[in-house]
């Protein structure tokens, strides 16, 4: 019998999950020489995490707002940076392909520079949308 707790997007994302990369234009998984899967460990946009972190930008913006500076609450920069900082928090570890011939190891300050970089945005990006698929969060295993 189906029971609503059972449900639990929130808590279902803050278990995380294994987000596969894949290629940005073949579409095809992203692997190492051994067959292991490049990806990123991360929460779920319902964890509670991600949630208090949108609330923040929320309130940030709306505060820019109240006091008649619509155009700050509103400048593509910082919602840019707001991006780039709820992926970041999103982000429990990753293993990445090597970025100039170095291995890039998981740091906040390694997430925003990826997650930031122009270069780099098909990460975001994938890491973003597999935030999004709440399926992949009640499944054990990686997911694409």
């Amino acid at each position: 019998m189906l029971d609503l707790k059972d449900l639990n997007v929130a808590a279902a994302a803050s278990r995380g999950a294994f987000i596969e990369l894949e290629h940005p234009v073949t579409g095809e998984p992203l692997m190492d020489a051994d067959g292991k899967p490049y990806g990123i460990e991360g929460l779920g946009e319902d964890s509670a995490e991600v949630r208090k972190i949108d609330r923040k930008h929320a309130d940030k913006r709306a505060e820019k707002m109240r006091k008649g500076n619509i155009d700050a609450a509103l400048k593509q920069d910082a919602l840019e940076q707001d991006r780039i900082e709820r992926l970041t928090v999103a982000t429990k570890s990753w293993y990445l392909p090597p970025l100039n011939g170095e291995t890039l190891p998981f740091t906040p300050a390694n997430a925003r520079r990826v997650y930031g970089g122009e270069d780099l945005a098909w990460i975001a990006d994938q890491f973003e949308k597999g935030m999004r698929d709440r399926t992949r969060f009640f499944s054990t295993g990686s997911t694409r």
